[in-house]
Parts: C-alpha cells; sequence; structure tokens
C-alpha cells in the first residue's frame, strides 16, 4: 500500500513567497535561511466565516541551494522541497527557543516559479 504517492520519506514540500531577502551568516558562509510565506484558511468554532492567518516558514539552505538563494529577492514566488527538521537553542538571556525548519541542500530542490518561462520568451524576442 503506498500512502505518500512519490514522496520520499521525510519530504516536504512548500511554495510561496519570498517575505525578507536571505539572510547569511558570518560563522557559516554555505549557509542561507529564508522566510516563506505560507497563508493558511482557518475556521474556528465560535466565528462562521474562514478567515486568513498570515503564517511562515523557515527553510534553511545548504552549500549549493545556499549560493543559488542568494540571486533572490523579496516578493519571489519559491517552490522547495526538502526535509522537515528541528533547530533548538539557548539564547542569552536563558531561553530555549524551538523551531521547525525546511533543510534544502541541492539547487534543484529551490525554484523561482516563471524563471524559466521568461527566459524561454526574452530568447524568442530577441531571435
Amino acid at each position: 500500500m503506498q500512502y505518500f504517492n512519490n514522496l520520499e520519506e521525510n519530504e516536504t514540500r512548500i511554495t510561496g513567497v519570498l517575505m525578507n531577502p536571505p539572510k547569511t551568516f558570518d560563522h557559516r558562509d554555505n549557509l542561507v535561511t529564508l522566510k516563506i510565506s505560507a497563508k493558511s484558511y482557518v475556521k474556528t468554532f465560535q466565528d462562521d466565516v474562514r478567515a486568513t492567518r498570515r503564517e511562515h516558514v523557515l527553510v534553511e539552505l545548504h552549500d549549493d541551494a545556499a549560493r543559488k538563494a542568494l540571486n533572490y529577492a523579496s516578493g519571489d514566488i519559491l517552490h522547495i522541497k526538502g526535509s522537515l527538521s528541528i533547530r533548538d537553542w539557548v539564547d542569552a538571556t536563558q531561553k530555549r527557543h524551538i523551531r521547525m525548519v525546511v533543510v534544502t541542500q541541492f539547487p534543484r530542490d529551490i525554484n523561482k516559479i516563471g524563471q524559466s518561462t521568461r527566459q524561454e520568451i526574452d530568447a524568442i524576442t530577441v531571435s
């Protein structure tokens, strides 16, 4: 019996708008993080009407995918495939933070939607 069609174990796919420019880190030049919008609709027991809920997903990009992500700008629509992971740390005030992130390692797992179509159209109009 097949439950997940053709998905690999622990694979997730996110399509959304890049909210902020890619964030880099001084201590790790092969790591970039992105904040992708993940707007959803919610209906509570008290409300009869569905309302939008603004949310975001954190994405970690490593190696080649991190270099590719530096070319993206806020507002780009991205499709990302990766694995779910948990990041936890204790900050300077001894407060513990826990975040769920999507980890992507390969450039083919992050695509800007519409990018290839625009390049093909530009190539046709130049010819």
